[in-house]
């Protein structure tokens, strides 16, 4: 079977570590998988554009189109997987729309931000009168389903839909399961730090009487430094940059990690099967905290992987229950990636869906 992929991320070390996964798994199996770099998310026509800036990321789809044309008349080839919205329905317009499968990252829910674009509604609109013809579908989880349903306004045969969660390899080697810091713990949050992180109300929580070490991690954290220089109590910055594919090595350092999502919108709050950074702390045999209205968490208690959390003045104790038994937190934390996220398991049932 000839499988091509198509999406938003370059074809180097900076690719989503999922999605590197797979293509590599895919690579070891198919005799024949190629992948394609198509355009930059559709977010980037959402907010009125200049003519001339308009011009040239239409000029740019435009080439791409052109290009992804000839490789599939060279190839000819069976499934072609699209991910995301915007690159799907470009798609359809050239592809044949019978091999096409729409393989769905993040969905802009009828309760985003985003929604509120008319070029983003075009879109959803398109896409879902495509998906209505040729309803094939990989998704995370049938909560993430049941939000494209909504959103989309169609329903889904589940014949039709293959349920992937992110997943990545696990480590060579098998965690230490005691804390790296003896009595004192190491807290890390490992994100964007795009104001939507509760990282602030984190800083702020830690200047209190607190019994731990507070690392934090990300791309934007540049953005903090000032006021951070300001504070008596300051968190250890992580300032140097990491390749998605080595973020574990930042993990591995620490003792708890830290995820919070303050926005509302249904797409942050079915965040389990869909959260990297999660994903992270658990193969590293991590106990999180969760903090926000998310779906996380009761998943983390159930397998006492990690405790949710509803207001940030229970963090101190949470780290302190974690502390008082952090092996068991931390060999159920590293128990739940293979439960639910088992690399070998969830190819086999995407390959499965592929030869069906």
């Amino acid at each position: 079977m000839k499988i091509l992929v198509v999406s938003a991320w370059k074809d180097d070390e900076t690719m989503y570590p999922h999605l590197r996964v797979v293509l590599e798994k895919l690579k070891s199996i198919y005799c024949d998988v190629q992948y394609f770099n198509f355009f930059e998310r559709g977010y980037s026509f959402a907010n009125d554009l200049k003519f001339k800036i308009a011009f040239k990321l239409w000029k740019r789809v435009l080439k791409n189109l052109l290009k992804l044309k000839i490789l599939y008349l060279k190839n000819k080839f069976d499934k072609i997987i699209i991910i995301d919205h915007f690159t799907y329905v470009c798609a359809n317009f050239i592809l044949p729309k019978d091999r096409l499968i729409f393989w769905s990252f993040d969905i802009m829910g009828d309760d985003s931000t985003y929604y509120n674009y008319k070029f983003i509604r075009f879109i959803l609109h398109l896409n879902a009168k495509f998906l209505s013809v040729n309803p094939k579908i990989i998704i995370q989880t049938l909560e993430r389903l049941r939000l494209l349903e909504r959103t989309l306004k169609i329903k889904f045969n589940e014949e039709n839909v293959c349920y992937l969660p992110v997943f990545i390899k696990k480590l060579n080697h098998t965690p230490n399961f005691k804390l790296s810091g003896g009595e004192i713990p190491k807290l890390l949050q490992c994100s964007s730090f795009d104001g939507q992180r509760y990282t602030e109300e984190l800083i702020d929580q830690y200047q209190k009487d607190s019994n731990y070490k507070l690392y934090l991690h990300g791309i934007h954290i540049h953005t903090l430094e000032k006021s951070i220089e300001q504070l008596d109590k300051k968190p250890e910055i992580l300032k140097e940059y990491v390749l998605p594919d080595k973020v574990y090595e930042v993990v591995q350092n620490c003792d708890i990690g830290f995820l919070g999502m303050k926005l509302k919108e249904d797409n942050c709050k079915y965040l389990y099967g869909a959260s990297g950074q999660l994903l992270e702390f658990l193969r590293c045999g991590k106990p999180v905290i969760s903090f926000g209205d998310n779906n996380v968490g009761v998943v983390l208690e159930k397998y006492k992987a990690g405790i949710e959390i509803k207001k940030i003045e229970d963090l101190d104790s949470a780290i302190l229950t974690i502390k008082n038994d952090y092996e068991a937190y931390s060999r159920n934390a590293y128990s739940l990636f293979f439960k639910d996220f088992d690399s070998d398991i969830l190819i086999k049932k995407m390959c499965e869906y592929l030869n069906s």
